[in-house]
């Protein structure tokens, strides 16, 4: 099959047009529960809807998720649905929107969530395609945050960009996930085609998104997310998905048939790398065993990338006569072609721009020579106060002329190897340096985990607190053991001996950064 080149969608930067807003909720302004009033609409699907709510009973802003009634009226569903949301509750990480509570009212089952002011993904991708840099860091975030899930035995299944949220704090932009845990309610234990796809009601997972097995109703893993994770990159820097399908049935085909195509061929004035490209296209391989083995695999390849790509962060491709490294803004007009006035404008934009590059680069080159051009004068300096002491010990011991030309020369080569060797002093030094600064790297990386995982225990110890009172009270009145506790306990026991792990990891990294210090 060629290779059809396409052209990406344009980053206009224009206001989406205004939406007609649909009649009046009758849940608006209506007390769900005795304690929760739904005032906006925020999203609905095939579950049911979103709404940002007011809790009257902590006095704050809340994201309520309604279950559709006839869901909640599925006994297996509603069991579902309640394991799941506890499963949820305990997946404490900054990335993840939490699950504050969850239960059934009239109107269906519920569950509580922070709420977010943070945009999803999915209103920024409608303006355009992302910068590279901007889009691999949501994309790395991302991977972080399934990296930490996978890791407690939860797959998400249905991550897409309207399932993430991206908040400004500190001026950084904060990637977050929803949903996480929800999609297992769809999942059963067979998990048969007929069902997955079929049920009325609800789809499992999102075309577009969704990998070959899990469209097919085959098992799933955590490696359907990478692919989800893979997509979602793809067309952050695309601006459109891998596969074009009218439904449901027409994904399926081209996901068993049509390979994905390149971005760099699809879309050749993005520039992109084809070391990207492979990394792409490994993320959203056709077969599991494929892909990247896991998050951690898939972040660190991108990371990698990132090391060495050279041009990685530009808006806009360098045009013909313009400096590599050199940006120049573009942006299409709906009025066809520019004008002589914004041309010129563009020109001398370029031309500033490439002023301020070469300026910069001659001052920083400038800079370095006199730093070395000192550096000559002091050694230079050095040198010829140690020759003048030699001589002064020459003439002092009655030496004659070409004696003491010898020691000169002597003392010349001497001082030629002593440079040899301080130069590969300082690159151990520098190699030295580079060591510690990862090791310092690594041991941050055990604190954060470990932080994390003594948060977790926190947790599940006051959920067992909990549990131990309720099994009590279950036990006075049965006589019999509560499996819900046991299962917390086994969870505490895991939680403590990945705490102590991460414990005994920082302190050999500890241990090997003193060590690094002292040599």
């Amino acid at each position: 099959m060629n290779a059809v080149s396409e052209s990406p969608p344009p980053d206009s930067g224009t206001v989406p047009p205004t939406r007609i807003e649909p009649p009046a909720d009758p849940l608006l302004g209506k007390t769900l529960d005795g304690r929760f009033v739904p005032r906006s609409l925020l999203g609905q699907g095939g579950m049911g809807r979103v709404y940002l709510a007011e809790d009257l009973r902590l006095k704050r802003r809340v994201a309520l998720k309604l279950m559709d009634v006839a869901l909640s009226a599925d006994a297996e569903f509603a069991q579902r649905f309640k394991r799941e949301a506890v499963v949820q509750a305990q997946a404490s990480h900054p990335g993840i929107v939490q699950v504050l509570d969850a239960g059934e009212c009239a109107e269906g089952a519920y569950m509580v969530l922070e709420y977010s002011e943070g945009r999803s993904l999915a209103s920024l991708l409608k303006v355009g395609p992302l910068r590279r840099d901007r889009a691999m860091e949501f994309v790395e975030q991302l991977l972080d945050v399934l990296d930490f899930a996978h890791r407690q035995g939860i797959v998400h299944r249905d991550l897409k960009p309207g399932n993430i949220l991206v908040e400004e704090r500190g001026g950084r932009e904060i990637v977050r996930v929803l949903d996480f845990g929800i999609a297992k309610l769809l999942q059963t234990e067979r998990q048969d085609e007929g069902l997955t796809l079929t049920k009325p009601g609800f789809g499992f997972g999102t075309p577009g998104y969704m990998s070959l097995e899990q469209a097919s109703g085959q098992p799933t893993d955590h490696r359907t997310d990478l692919y989800a994770a893979g997509v979602i990159l793809y067309q952050m820097l695309g601006g459109a998905l891998p596969h074009k399908a009218a439904g449901i049935s027409d994904y399926l085909v081209k996901l068993a048939s049509v390979d994905i195509q390149a971005l760099g061929a699809r879309f050749p004035s993005l520039g992109i790398p084809p070391e990207l490209d492979a990394i792409l296209l490994k993320s959203m391989a056709r077969s599991p065993d494929d892909r990247y083995s896991s998050a951690l695999a898939f972040r660190e390849a991108l990371r990698e990338f990132r090391r060495t790509d050279i041009g990685q962060g530009a808006t806009a491709i360098v045009g013909k006569g313009t400096s590599p490294g050199v940006v120049v803004p573009t942006r299409k007009t709906g009025s066809g072609s520019r004008g002589p006035l914004a041309g010129a404008v563009i020109a001398a934009v370029a031309a500033g721009a490439l002023c301020v590059h070469f300026w910069s680069e001659a001052k920083s080159a400038a800079s370095a020579a006199d730093d070395r051009v000192a550096a000559a004068r002091r050694d230079a300096g050095a040198s010829a106060a140690e020759a003048e002491t030699a001589r002064e010990v020459f003439r002092g011991a009655g030496l004659d002329a070409p004696t003491l030309t010898a020691a000169a020369k002597a003392l010349l080569s001497r001082e030629a190897v002593l440079r040899g060797e301080a130069a590969e002093a300082g690159r151990v030094r520098g190699a030295a340096e580079a060591e510690r600064a990862t090791a310092v790297a690594e041991r941050d990386e055990a604190k954060r985990r470990l932080e994390a995982a003594d948060a977790a225990a926190a947790q599940v110890r006051e959920l067992l607190t909990k549990a131990e009172a309720e099994a009590r009270s279950l036990r006075e009145g049965t006589g019999k053991p509560d499996p819900t506790l046991e299962g917390l306990r086994q969870d505490l026991v895991a939680i403590r001996g990945e705490r102590d792990r991460l414990q005994l990891d920082l302190g050999r990294r500890d241990e090997a950064l003193k060590a690094a210090d002292a040599a």
